[in-house]
């Protein structure tokens, strides 16, 4: 078993807050509709510029 987090801790940090933050968007997706999809898809692009 080996640790990524151990290797690379900020990548690993900054890979799980974005994970979080999909992940939330994604159910804000699912409960709030095409109007949330809209903005994930947003924020993802967002993300993906940087």
């Amino acid at each position: 078993y080996i640790d990524r987090k151990s290797d690379s801790p900020g990548e690993a940090m900054c890979l799980d807050d974005n994970l979080l933050m999909t992940v939330h968007d994604y159910r804000d997706a699912i409960y709030g509709g095409l109007l949330a999809h809209k903005r994930v898809v947003q924020r993802l692009q967002l993300a993906a510029a940087e």
